[in-house]
């Protein structure tokens, strides 16, 4: 289950994701749950790309509060993810060997200087 501290409860924060949503109905009620996959969204992307991602997906947006964190400590959200866009967050070798999850690293830009492609 994801766990940020400081994030107030309601509807988008971490007690309520998708995550933490799938896991209290396999635990409590044994249930399969019908799964959109879950997409990590570090920093903001532009509105076009979102309104395509709404619907498609459940999005992890710990930016959409608007305050400011440091993008080391949402890393621990990528290790629930299955799939991430960055635009500045770096993906590291160490990350994806702390997940089994993850199958798509999108860049939202120019470049892949930030996603470690030897990995």
């Amino acid at each position: 289950m994801i766990c940020v501290v400081g994030w107030a409860v309601g509807e988008k924060s971490p007690l309520f994701s998708p995550v933490a949503v799938r896991v209290f109905a396999r635990a409590v009620w044994g249930l399969p749950v019908a799964m959109k996959p879950v997409v990590f969204l570090p920093e903001r992307i532009s509105d076009a790309g979102m309104d395509v991602l709404w619907g498609q997906c459940e999005l992890v947006i710990p930016w959409e509060d608007g305050v400011a964190r440091d993008l080391d400590e949402l890393r621990p959200l990528l290790y629930e993810a299955d799939g991430v866009i960055v635009r500045l967050f770096e993906i590291r070798a160490g990350d994806l060997e702390k997940t089994d999850r993850l199958k798509v690293i999108a860049k939202h830009g120019v470049g892949v200087d930030n996603i470690d492609t030897g990995a």
